[in-house]
């Protein structure tokens, strides 16, 4: 009832339509955000600590020494904050962090060796 007005009848209704952008770096599935980060091979072994953009700002994770490819960290209410149907702000959907291991393609001598001195261990 909050649409256009005709002379002597009922209001018609009111539609917003909302267009979402897609992000370069985020996925969203409903409250939850999706993304991925690319470790090199010494850091999956080693592991290292990680700082990941939000949209409540950095967070801090850290690779376990030993991670596989393809896992998945979980950051409860990282994510898009819900919006009820009138309005109100409730809690935030969760960041779903995937962690992909770069194989290198091209690599010089000294790299092929050195990966060989390890396979030889």
């Amino acid at each position: 009832g909050l649409g256009n007005f005709a002379r002597d009848g009922v209001a018609g209704n009111l539609q917003v339509f909302i267009n979402e952008i897609r992000h370069n770096k985020f996925s969203r599935e409903g409250a939850d955000l999706h993304c991925e980060e690319w470790i090199t091979i010494p850091e999956a072994v080693l592991g290292r600590k990680m700082s990941i953009p939000t949209l409540q700002g950095d967070v801090n994770i850290t690779i376990d020494a030993g991670c596989e490819s393809g896992r998945v960290f979980t950051i409860t209410g990282k994510g898009v904050p819900r919006l009820s149907n009138n309005g109100q702000v409730g809690p935030s959907g969760n960041l779903h962090i995937k962690v992909n291991v770069r194989i290198p393609k091209d690599i010089s001598m000294k790299e092929k060796q050195l990966y060989q001195e390890l396979q030889n261990l």
